[in-house]
């Protein structure tokens, strides 16, 4: 209503609404959880993790935050856009590898984990807790290494770059839906 009425510009509020839902609700949460998450489970040990955790968790929440932008752009309902989310973001926990292995997904629908940010988020958890590691049990007669449990996930972990891909892929598909919400917002019927 404010922009039909010439108040400014959907350009002005866009770049406002992501500003202002990204500091304060997204970053400061992120900081505070990861703070009390990754030291109370025992997490890999030392501060590169943990910041390298942080950074995922907040490179996940501007891709979900994004997804939820498009979605309110795009749906005037707020109950359509509920269910819209919701399904969206079954699907891609199902074929990201959050809720069954990607051994599970037949070949045919195998091309879907990468439209889902949750398959890059949990790449790089991963990369982050396993990499180089190895667990014993309580009397060391049976240990397993990390590097085994990621080959076993069918996660490529040997370079640099294979833990930074998942970053990446999560900063381009936030910018790519926020760039969608931003087009939707221009381009909508605009009604006093």
């Amino acid at each position: 209503h404010e922009n039909v009425s010439g108040f400014y510009r959907v350009s002005v509020y866009f770049i406002v609404k992501v500003l202002f839902d990204i500091i304060p609700l997204r970053t400061i949460p992120v900081v505070i959880m990861s703070c009390i998450v990754y030291f109370s489970t025992g997490l890999n040990p030392g501060a590169q993790h943990f910041l390298l955790f942080m950074l995922t968790l907040l490179c996940t929440t501007l891709a979900g935050a994004a997804l939820c932008f498009l979605a309110s752009a795009m749906v005037r309902e707020f109950a359509m856009a509920q269910i819209i989310l919701a399904l969206v973001c079954i699907l891609m926990m199902l074929f990201g590898g959050f809720l069954i292995s990607f051994d599970s997904i037949g070949p045919w629908l195998h091309w879907a984990q990468h439209f889902s940010f949750f398959k890059y988020a949990l790449s790089a958890l991963y990369i982050n807790e396993f990499k180089d590691r190895q667990f014993c049990d309580s009397n060391r007669t049976y240990c397993v290494t990390g590097d085994h449990f990621l080959q076993d996930q069918q996660i490529h972990f040997r370079e640099d770059w294979d833990f930074w891909q998942n970053h990446v892929a999560l900063l381009v598909y936030a910018c790519g839906l926020l760039t969608l919400a931003y087009i939707q917002l221009r381009y909508m019927k605009k009604t006093p």
